[in-house]
């Protein structure tokens, strides 16, 4: 009876402790993913006329056609306020965080009858943000003329770089580094060369504002996916284990 027992509990703890890793993976798949990576897939790419015609803000949005290409670092530096993209072969991550959209910098929260104010930082530094879905992510790209820029580039594209090896970029708009944050770029600026002044903003905070819901809905079926694949898979190895030890 006492050894059934065990057998019982060990063979419990192991089954909700495989659910729990589960569950973990699953959450950090779904943390990282970025939900513009299924946006991109029926969105449309705006042109160079698209722009003239209506007033808008278009970085972050697909590249389509007449859209300036740059070509080099000079190009980049005179481009100040201009709508322009590129294709690059390299895309460096830093350990800079901005938030997505700046309403999300103070959000309330219910503390029994109370309502809390938590703020959220604007720009996280070399620390992993605890939710990282608020924010996107600093990245070094590499100019048609191999030069680095710094970018703040929508993290769907750096996906797309890592399975393709290549990317065209969205669109892009330079502006200039606010000065408290320049510190932040100090490393890669002395190890590339860089000039710690501009930044070519690649990130739609419109449109996530706008598709916020979508983006929920995207990925909780992410979460979910991934639940599913785990469980297939751990359905499989425990299969196999039976055939093999016939446990």
């Amino acid at each position: 009876m006492g050894k059934g027992m065990k057998e019982f509990s060990i063979s419990k703890v192991l089954y909700y402790g495989v659910i729990t890793i589960e569950i973990v993976i699953a959450s950090i798949v779904t943390l990282l993913f970025p939900a513009d990576l299924v946006l991109d897939l029926g969105w449309k790419k705006y042109s160079a006329e698209d722009i003239e015609k209506n007033y808008r803000e278009y970085a972050g949005l697909p590249a389509g056609e007449g859209i300036n290409q740059i070509t080099d670092v000079e190009e980049f530096h005179q481009s100040y306020l201009k709508y322009a993209t590129f294709e690059t072969d390299s895309i460096i991550p830093l350990d800079v965080y901005r938030l997505k959209s700046l309403k999300d910098k103070r959000r309330t929260a219910k503390s029994g009858r109370r309502i809390v104010y938590r703020g959220n930082r604007e720009t996280y530094v070399k620390k992993f943000p605890v939710e990282r879905v608020l924010y996107n992510r600093y990245y070094l790209v590499r100019l048609p003329d191999k030069n680095y820029i710094i970018a703040y580039l929508d993290d769907a594209y750096y996906f797309k770089y890592l399975l393709r090896g290549k990317v065209q970029l969205p669109i892009g708009q330079m502006e200039y580094i606010p000065s408290n944050e320049k510190t932040y770029f100090a490393s890669c600026v002395e190890e590339y060369g860089l000039e710690a002044e501009e930044v070519m903003v690649m990130f739609s905070e419109e449109r996530y504002e706008k598709c916020e819901i979508v983006n929920f809905l995207i990925l909780i079926a992410v979460w979910i996916v991934v639940m599913v694949i785990l469980c297939l898979m751990n359905e499989l190895v425990a299969s196999m284990w039976k055939k093999i030890w016939g446990k």
